[in-house]
């Protein structure tokens, strides 16, 4: 076994991780702006909210395209969120060949729930 064996670590290779873990990141972003949004507006009081709607606002202008107008804002943020979804759990475990059997095995997830087990068991 090498020192650079990480099979054991991760449940797939590197970069199949990584990218569910980017297409992660963009769902959970989305579904924020959505919180955001329905929570305070268009314009929210805080600066850590208005950084939200900022590092949104290009992801949600690419996704404009599939997400219906006629929607008010934040359910466009929710559509949005919902299409990546579904990206995420039909899409890519078709493209890049990985078993899904349910919410709590997307890569992204699993990954977070065992680390957090993790560290509650130190506690």
């Amino acid at each position: 076994m090498s020192f650079f064996d990480l099979s054991g670590l991760f449940p797939l290779p590197l970069w199949k991780l990584l990218l569910d873990v980017a297409v992660a990141c963009m769902m959970w972003a989305i579904l924020a702006r959505f919180v955001v949004v329905v929570v305070f507006g268009d314009t929210p009081p805080l600066a850590v909210l208005r950084s939200v709607l900022r590092l949104t606002n290009r992801l949600m202008r690419v996704l404009g395209y599939i997400t219906p107008r006629a929607l008010t804002p934040a359910a466009q943020c929710l559509s949005a969120a919902f299409f990546i979804f579904l990206l995420r759990y039909y899409g890519l475990p078709a493209i890049l060949d990985y078993n899904i059997s349910g919410l709590a095995s997307l890569p992204a997830e699993a990954r977070l729930t065992d680390i957090i087990t993790e560290l509650l068991r130190l506690i």
